[in-house]
């Protein structure tokens, strides 16, 4: 298994970080079988000055679809629906991508303020250069607060 270098927060300690010091979230989802998870992984951990700017000024969560156990985020428990045999992640993808219509690809980002409020989502392959840009937004908009 792929592990990230130094940045990653775990989803199931998210919500007692949150608490004691709040910041922005990035958040990568991947699923087990695809190619371009596997891709955007290899690409961040190659760029040293991207992981050291997630890791100081957002907390970079990145979860697998299918590994992923009961979880809180912000308060609100995903749980795995055993009847329909959903996976927790896909419950928390729905609540936030209700809008959404159609399929879902892979990886999938999302963005929430220090209070889970939720800002962004984009479907695929990121540049690092992109993610960076948008480190850098996350950042323009809390000082200007």
């Amino acid at each position: 298994m792929f592990q990230w270098c130094c940045t990653q927060v775990p989803l199931d300690s998210l919500d007692g970080i949150m608490k004691r010091e709040p910041r922005y979230i990035l958040m990568n989802i991947r699923s087990k079988n695809c190619v371009y998870c596997l891709m955007q992984m290899k690409r961040l951990n190659k760029d040293k000055d991207l992981m050291r700017q997630l890791n100081e000024n957002v907390y970079f969560v990145e979860w697998e679809l299918e590994a992923q156990p009961d979880f809180s985020f912000g308060g609100r428990l995903f749980s795995k629906n055993k009847s329909a045999g959903r996976y927790p992640g896909e419950k928390f993808i729905d609540v936030y991508l209700q809008e959404v219509k159609g399929e879902i690809g892979y990886p999938l980002w999302f963005v929430f303020d220090k209070n889970y409020n939720f800002i962004y989502h984009y479907f695929g392959l990121l540049p690092n250069k992109s993610i960076m840009e948008m480190v850098e937004v996350l950042l323009r908009q809390e000082n200007e607060k």
